[in-house]
């Protein structure tokens, strides 16, 4: 014969357990963070003001994006970035020399990125607008400014690939296309991020 407490140790589990999967499935799902940030950094070829797309105008571009879920495979993004390249152009200064130009360009734009392959490694489309403001600069002139900063429009479309490493982190690598609207001069960039949500 069972004794008293194991009796009623095992009415409570008994009583628990239909309980405990009731509670389960009223519970909501766990919570979805859609906001995500991502740090990112890469190459930036300036195809410069005077001359054409040359990818021996290589810099550097780094930056952070900010991004909203808006679909299980939509992504609103807004991103603010820094490029940096030596040498986009040459300009003839006093005695006949020439001087190399280096570009700095500060870039914000906005829009949206479509995961158009889903999965565990998945491959995305993004089409963002914006502004960039560039200054060239006479290097041999101290930082001289050639003809200050100047505003223009921005187009960016981009592909990327990402790949998860844990549930809140992804890794992106990137793309893109940053061409200024004012004389259609292409601009093209590589960069590799992690989005953190």
């Amino acid at each position: 014969m069972k004794r008293p407490w194991q009796l009623a140790l095992g009415l409570a589990a008994a009583l628990a357990l239909p309980l405990a999967a009731h509670a389960q499935s009223v519970l909501p799902p766990p919570r979805v963070n859609r906001v995500l940030m991502e740090p990112y950094a890469g190459a930036f070829f300036d195809a410069g003001r005077d001359a054409g797309p040359d990818f021996g105008n290589a810099g550097v571009l780094a930056g952070v994006r900010l991004g909203y879920l808006a679909t299980p495979r939509l992504r609103v993004l807004g991103d603010l970035g820094y490029a940096q390249a030596n040498r986009v152009a040459e300009a003839i200064v006093p005695g006949g020399h020439r001087a190399p130009i280096d570009a700095r360009n500060f870039l914000a734009t906005a829009g949206l990125e479509l995961e158009a392959v889903p999965g565990q490694v998945s491959g995305t489309f993004s089409l963002l607008g914006g502004v960039l403001w560039r200054s060239q600069e006479l290097r041999s002139m101290s930082g001289e400014n050639r003809d200050g900063y100047v505003t223009e429009g921005l187009l960016v479309p981009g592909v990327a690939l990402r790949t998860a490493l844990t549930s809140r982190a992804d890794l992106r690598l990137g793309v893109s296309d940053y061409i200024a609207l004012g004389d259609a001069r292409h601009n093209p960039a590589l960069t590799l991020g992690i989005s953190f949500r």
